[in-house]
């Protein structure tokens, strides 16, 4: 088995879906504690999409893939203030139906939360795609004005290559 684990070369707000927008989008690609932040209020309660795509993933052709999961380093400005609303696969550049979201509130300081998104089954050539990707929007729990911030957007392709077949 081998793994990759990448974080997304384009992050953008994605407006397909929610009310408030992600300030500086573009600070989710790595674990710098440079964050992508929205704004959630009790009306409207969500966010729009923080959308990351261009992994750079190099999966060899013919590989299986076992499993894929999409691990946000995230953090809310308060206790029990931000959770997952919509957390969905990218594929094509189009954001997918299927939701794989937390139902957990977001802690106060980073955390890597986990989310399993292997049911999509993307094939190898599509994880290889630069269009590739997640798009993960937030609602409000409780406070005045809460702020949910995304540090990273690391995916992680766990895959078995095809064993070379030497004929003598």
């Amino acid at each position: 088995m081998a793994t990759q684990t990448r974080s997304p070369g384009t992050i953008t707000n994605d407006a397909a879906f929610g009310a408030s927008a992600w300030s500086n989008p573009s600070n989710a690609g790595a674990s710098d504690n440079a964050y992508a932040t929205a704004t959630v209020f009790a009306s409207p309660t969500t966010s729009q999409y923080l959308k990351g795509v261009n992994y750079g993933f190099t999966i060899p052709n013919g590989s299986t893939i076992n499993s894929i999961s999409y691990g946000p380093e995230v953090k809310g400005s308060g206790a029990n203030v931000v959770k997952d609303t919509r957390v969905r696969v990218v594929v094509g550049g189009s954001i997918g139906t299927n939701d794989y979201s937390d139902a957990g509130n977001w802690p106060t300081s980073d955390t890597v939360m986990a989310h399993d998104i292997s049911a999509e089954a993307p094939t190898v050539a599509q994880i290889n795609a630069s269009d590739f990707g997640v798009a993960h929007a937030i609602t409000w729990v409780s406070g005045a004005a809460p702020v949910g911030s995304v540090d990273d957007m690391q995916i992680t392709v766990d895959y078995s290559a095809p064993v070379a077949v030497v004929v003598y």
